[in-house]
């Protein structure tokens, strides 16, 4: 009987302690490249059930690890490597990718490698995995506590499995992206905050995040970051003890002059004209 994808990583999250936690250093310069591996820049996980295989330097050729059944590797994004399996060895490949996720149950047969099962998982609001991701790539830059390594890993194959069981489509995933990055800005907006940060901040493409922005929100991500900056200003220009430059900076705006600029051209008044208006009516009102 075939196990399958699912019920192997099941295993594995019950089971944690029966499996030998590997992270590949980033310092050497070496990420997923064979057959099973080659993609676009990913994270990836390697997962050997029965056998073993040789991880080589794909440049240098040179011989980096032998593991063995009961193993699970991490390799960063920036890596370049060669995964050789042993004859009758059976392996699970997960490559995590910016949108999705590619699982990859394979074996290898008289030398050649055969795909049992294949799986491809839509990622929906990716914070909790982003976060994981994170902690491993950094403790590809350190040294690497085992029991701390191996509860990253479960807890990454953990998320993997939930979405395996939760598939969601396609517009449900852009919409939670969406209101995930959103919520970052909202929290963030006084922060240095562009495509590109938040692009890497949710491991997605800058020009992927453009996109939903503009399908979703029919607006331009710089011009919704500097709508949230600009309500954010209004609400502290009514408090008239705090400087039009403070307002500025506390709004996200290192420039005042082009936080001035802005918000003329958004509100048709000038930050003190506005502070003054405001003032105005809520003196009549009283």
């Amino acid at each position: 009987m075939v196990i399958s994808i699912g019920e192997i990583l099941s295993s594995i999250v019950g089971n944690p302690a029966e499996f030998n936690a590997l992270i590949f250093n980033d310092d050497a310069e070496f990420a997923p490249s064979s057959e099973a591996l080659n993609s676009d820049v990913c994270h990836s996980l390697l997962l050997i059930m029965c056998g073993s295989a040789e991880i080589c330097d794909e440049n240098s050729g040179v011989l980096l690890s032998r593991i063995h059944a009961g193993t699970i590797c991490y390799f960063p994004y920036t890596s370049i490597i060669n995964l050789d399996l042993a004859d009758n060895s059976k392996a699970i490949v997960i490559k995590i990718k910016p949108q999705d996720i590619e699982l990859s149950l394979i074996k290898m047969e008289e030398g050649d490698m055969n795909f049992i099962e294949k799986k491809n998982l839509k990622r929906r609001g990716p914070r909790v995995s982003s976060c994981i991701l994170q902690s491993l790539q950094e403790q590809t830059m350190q040294s690497v506590d085992k029991d701390t390594s191996r509860l990253l890993i479960i807890s990454l194959i953990s998320s993997v499995l939930f979405l395996l069981r939760n598939p969601l489509s396609e517009i449900p995933r852009r919409k939670s992206l969406i209101d995930e990055i959103k919520s970052y800005i909202n929290d963030n907006y006084r922060e240095f905050i562009s495509r590109d940060t938040i692009a890497n901040q949710f491991f997605i493409s800058s020009a992927y995040l453009s996109k939903i922005f503009q399908d979703e929100e029919k607006i331009g991500f710089n011009k919704y970051v500097i709508s949230v900056r600009i309500e954010n200003a209004k609400f502290m220009l009514k408090d008239n003890t705090i400087k039009i430059k403070d307002v500025a900076r506390l709004s996200g705006f290192s420039d005042a002059n082009y936080f001035c600029k802005i918000f003329k051209e958004k509100t048709r008044r000038s930050p003190s004209e506005y502070r003054e208006h405001y003032l105005s009516v809520s003196k009549d009102n009283c």
